[in-house]
């Protein structure tokens, strides 16, 4: 089968690849597992062809972003990279996909051979796969039944000609769509989607085609105005057995910890409210945290911590402020030439920026 995946992330969106790769291999046939590919501007994925592109930046924008979050990509060429990326494929098609579209179930490998097929025999362009991707309202022209699946021709020019994502498309066709797509100053995927929908691409689109059994292919949409939303928070809750899983939900832990931290008056708090928050925290976090508060109220908080967490705060902190806490303490510390934290005591100085024993006292 000469199908290749391509999932088409930007750095800004890593922590969703992981899952993303884990969803595809749980449902993909197995002939495609290990031909999926992954681009980005520098994030390299576990278990994938990894093509990174290396930031591709642009200096005019064509049009007004549509969402806020969509600085998240910043300056990002999206259809450069993209091309960059095609470039280096070999493959006759490809299926795009988003690092925040998960999948759950998929078609077989005699399903996709079929479709196939009949794109090839038709010379067509694309076949979107899942209502997501859809070309738009009265676009069917004509149906064809392959065995076990129906897929029906769309008319020329649909209303929505181009998805990234859940979408076979002729790598070639493709290519040549986003090399154009930059040459008029076309970038960001919002941007792209829209300049597929003008006159000036009605030629560029011959064939297109879309699959009717829309039981035999599933995933869901994950990321909410550039978060994790609820059906992604589901499913990774029902999925913890899943390593990658597991480790995004805590990393969406902490950060919804850290964004509490920040809108909460910690000196505000009683010592132990403050020892429990912070213990929630990632170290960088918590460094971040105890930052914002008085050397005094760092010292008292961190005086109460368990002896792990204590010592894995201190480290983290920049070298000034720890010598202050340390000395802040109810019962000030300090570091011996062992590297082990210690009660104050006499003869004692500082040695190359932090406390230490004098040997000589």
């Amino acid at each position: 089968m000469d199908l290749d995946i391509l999932i088409a992330s930007c750095d800004g969106y890593k922590q969703y690849v992981d899952v993303c790769i884990r969803s595809l291999r749980e449902v993909l046939p197995e002939s495609l597992c290990d031909r999926i590919y992954f681009t980005s501007q520098t994030h390299r994925a576990v278990g994938v062809r990894n093509l990174p592109t290396g930031p591709m930046e642009f200096g005019e924008e064509t049009g007004p972003r549509r969402h806020s979050w969509e600085n998240n990509i910043q300056r990002d060429s999206f259809t450069s990279r993209v091309a960059t990326t095609l470039e280096q494929m070999t493959s006759d098609w490809v299926l795009l996909v988003q690092e925040d579209h998960w999948y759950t179930e998929f078609l077989n490998d005699s399903e996709l051979r079929s479709i196939l097929g009949v794109l090839g025999a038709q010379k067509a362009d694309a076949c979107k796969l899942h209502p997501f991707a859809s070309f738009g309202p009265s676009t069917v022209m004509s149906s064809t039944k392959c065995p076990g699946i129906t897929i029906a021709r769309c008319a020329e020019n649909p209303p929505f000609p181009v998805s990234h994502h859940a979408t076979i498309f002729r790598r070639q066709w493709l290519l040549e769509n986003l090399k154009r797509a930059k040459s008029q100053r076309v970038h960001t995927p919002w941007q792209h989607e829209r300049w597929c929908q003008g006159a000036v691409c009605e030629r560029l689109f011959r064939t297109l085609y879309q699959l009717e059994d829309t039981d035999k292919i599933d995933l869901i949409s994950v990321v909410t105005k550039g978060k994790l939303g609820k059906r992604g928070k589901d499913f990774l809750a029902a999925r913890l057995h899943w390593e990658e899983c597991k480790i995004l939900e805590e990393q969406v832990r902490q950060k919804l910890n850290a964004e509490k931290a920040e809108g909460i008056d910690m000196e505000g708090l009683d010592l132990e409210a403050q020892v429990q928050l912070l213990s929630t925290l990632s170290r960088k976090q918590r460094t971040e945290t105890l930052l914002r508060l008085s050397p005094n109220a760092a010292a008292q908080a961190i005086a109460i911590m368990p002896c792990q967490i204590q010592k894995e705060t201190l480290k983290a902190l920049p070298m000034k402020f720890e010598i202050r806490i340390l000395a802040e303490m109810p019962t000030p510390m300090f570091y011996n030439e062992d590297g082990a934290l210690c009660e104050m005591q006499t003869g004692c100085k500082v040695v190359g920026g932090r406390l230490a024993v004098d040997a000589r006292a």
